[in-house]
């Protein structure tokens, strides 16, 4: 993922991430999926921690998790 455009909504990842999780609950692809790794807000998880360097796992496959929502 392009790090200028992590940095560029560095703010409103962390506003996200750190939200009441409400969003889980309209959101298509969790209802048809039934799994919480494509939460929107595990989705923004993952940017935070591709933000803070802090991402253990395979970021590509990480990042898959996005192909979800398309």
């Amino acid at each position: 993922m392009n790090s200028l455009f992590l940095e560029k909504h560095r703010q409103t990842v962390v506003t996200c991430t750190h939200c009441p999780r409400l969003c889980r609950f309209v959101c298509p692809v969790v209802e048809a999926e039934n799994s919480e790794t494509v939460t929107p807000t595990a989705l923004m998880s993952v940017v935070h921690l591709m933000q803070t360097g802090n991402l253990d796992a395979d970021w590509q496959k990480a990042a898959s998790l996005f192909d979800h929502c398309t």
